[in-house]
């Protein structure tokens, strides 16, 4: 009976020991468990204060700049460009979309109230997504892109600047052709607005972005580029003195058109490979 007894007082001394060992092996996991956590909202609140100094510097560069109603252009372009990354990969309702005071106001205003609102464990993820191809693709380029490829088109008799002036000028004598010519050039300043811009941000933004994405990225602005360069080199071509470097009108409306496919899909192939979808408002 004693030895019996002895059996039994061991095996509960085991069973509790046991038990004590379990109970500190899962306190140390729970604290295993709870410390990336709490080293994830202590991030979360240092990126969180990070953000907030990125949106009062746009808030900063916004007011020291800002002019009756407006932003220079070029002003408005640099301030634009970097401040929609940050918009974009928060709330992409916040991106800056037009040059108007009021405007730009509303929707700084707006985002720095979506920053002190972010749960921290979003924070982080915003600032890893930031810089990614698909969130610079789509706060930098695509609007862009977009609003070229709508104009670039040489068929297109109303949204094209080529296209617009061979339907107009048919039937008009020598003068009225000239001026044509020279009001369609004026106004296609806006195509190589953006062509450079988008040459631009492809050197600045070009290392965001890696192999068939980055080819796309290239080939896009490029073939855009040439397209608009073409364009501007047939109209010009209607003018009372022009330089003649031997291409025909028809060759040189080809050649546009043949750029303008490429660029066109070559950004669509880039937005399908980022899973970046354009709406149009």
């Amino acid at each position: 009976m004693k030895l019996q007894r002895y059996m039994l007082l061991a095996l509960i001394l085991v069973l509790s020991l046991t038990g004590c060992g379990t109970d500190e092996t899962a306190g140390k996991q729970q604290e295993t468990a709870e410390k990336p956590n709490a080293e994830l909202e202590k991030e979360g609140q240092e990126i969180k204060k990070e953000l907030t100094a990125q949106a009062d510097g746009f808030y900063k560069q916004f007011k020291d700049n800002q002019p009756e109603g407006y932003l220079e252009e070029d002003v408005y372009s640099s301030l634009s460009t970097d401040y929609n990354l940050l918009a974009q990969a928060i709330d992409s309702s916040t991106m800056l979309t037009m040059n108007a005071n009021d405007e730009i106001e509303k929707n700084m205003s707006k985002l720095k109230k979506k920053i002190e609102g972010l749960p921290n464990e979003k924070a982080v993820k915003v600032k890893e997504n930031m810089n990614s191809a698909k969130n610079v693709y789509e706060a930098v380029f695509m609007e862009d892109f977009h609003s070229l490829m709508n104009r670039l088109d040489p068929t297109d008799s109303i949204e094209n600047k080529v296209g617009s002036f061979l339907s107009n000028a048919d039937g008009l004598d020598t003068n009225k052709v000239y001026e044509e010519a020279e009001s369609s050039l004026l106004l296609f300043e806006s195509e190589q607005y953006l062509a450079s811009k988008l040459q631009a941000n492809l050197k600045k933004f070009e290392a965001n972005f890696e192999g068939e994405d980055l080819e796309e990225l290239r080939s896009a602005v490029e073939h855009a580029d040439s397209s608009v360069k073409t364009q501007y080199n047939i109209l010009q071509r209607f003018l009372p003195v022009f330089v003649d470097d031997g291409q025909s009108p028809e060759d040189l409306i080809n050649n546009a058109y043949s750029d303008f496919e490429d660029a066109k899909n070559s950004m669509e192939n880039l937005e399908e490979s980022l899973r970046a979808e354009y709406i149009e408002e």
